[in-house]
């Protein structure tokens, strides 16, 4: 999905813009956290067995990939959320200025709280190897991870259910068609998919915080961590490659030529594409449109010549078919001759 993702916004609407770059950049933490997902729970590392079965020389590398695993994950997580965030500020850029305004307070605050638990995760001991040290005392040293881990799960699954949230109060109301409105809050709402995993993911990760049997309880965490992740990635794609599926599978969202696309979408590396009705330009992208909904009609325009004429001539009568929009003042704008 973000490769249909990266090829709309390249090639087709032409708006390859910073919440792409998010997008893209994502990707990266995101393949090793699932490699060391994979890792941990391998009979190479031997973690899939219940603590006292766990072999003496697997716990220190073990406890690495733990690290690993969770600073790549939350790196990954933040970034999309991020690029979400941005996404929404791009489609909505002139209009609406309180969700735009509210939407960058809540960007800032996902950042610097990305931020801040990501540098706990670098540096949760010091000095950090002591965070894979085996040790048989309680070592004063490090961050409590039991409370650290449990309030990042939940404010991050209140901040997906905001994310998702934003955008579809504002859409709802925008003055669209009953359809186009469903169909943009749907795009919007697939997002719940992933702030749902969030939820689940967080009551494992309480369940194995409070267990001793760390080892066997975590499996659970790494399956649904994995599930929001991807399912997170997915849905930040999917607003953004509705032109891919209107170009090349019109039957499913609509028809939409490539030259409609290419003229809408100049865009900015921040801002949205157009200099005047941006924001419904922006929404009708991703909505299921016709050229009836947009506010276009073909009218025929007929221009009648008279002159003076020999006898046996007749009258000459030209016309002509032409587009034109439903905002037009009026016959004014129709062809004709003096």
């Amino acid at each position: 999905m973000l490769g249909i993702r990266t090829y709309t916004r390249i090639y087709i609407t032409k708006s390859f813009g910073l919440d792409d770059y998010l997008a893209v950049i994502s990707i990266f933490p995101i393949i090793g956290f699932a490699i060391s997902t994979m890792l941990v729970e391998s009979p190479y590392v031997g973690w899939d067995v219940h603590s006292w079965d766990v072999r003496p020389d697997s716990l220190e590398l073990g406890l690495k990939f733990i690290y690993a695993t969770q600073l790549l994950f939350s790196l990954g997580i933040t970034l999309i959320r991020v690029s979400m965030l941005w996404l929404i500020i791009r489609l909505f850029h002139s209009g609406a200025p309180r969700l735009r305004r509210f939407t960058f307070g809540v960007l800032v605050y996902m950042v610097v709280h990305g931020s801040i638990f990501i540098t706990t995760l670098i540096f949760p001991c010091r000095p950090v190897s002591d965070y894979w040290k085996i040790s048989f005392v309680p070592q004063n040293n490090c961050i409590n991870q039991t409370v650290n881990l449990l309030f990042t799960s939940i404010t991050n699954a209140m901040s997906d259910y905001l994310v998702v949230a934003l955008p579809m109060t504002t859409v709802w109301k925008l003055q669209l068609p009953f359809k186009q409105r469903v169909s943009l809050c749907f795009l919007f709402a697939i997002g719940f998919l992933a702030s749902s995993a969030s939820v689940v993911r967080t009551v494992f990760v309480y369940k194995s915080v409070s267990n001793g049997d760390r080892t066997w309880t975590t499996y659970p965490v790494y399956i649904w961590s994995s599930i929001e992740i991807y399912l997170a990635l997915f849905c930040a794609c999917v607003p953004p490659s509705v032109g891919f599926w209107k170009l090349y599978y019109p039957k499913l969202v609509g028809t939409l030529s490539r030259s409609q696309l290419n003229a809408s979408n100049k865009s900015r590396f921040w801002s949205s594409r157009s200099e005047s009705n941006r924001d419904r330009t922006n929404v009708h992208e991703l909505a299921d449109t016709d050229d009836e909904e947009r506010g276009i009609v073909v009218e025929r325009g007929i221009t009648i010549e008279t002159f003076h004429h020999p006898k046996g001539q007749s009258m000459g009568i030209e016309g002509s078919c032409t587009a034109v929009d439903s905002s037009s003042p009026g016959p004014s704008s129709y062809p004709h001759r003096p």
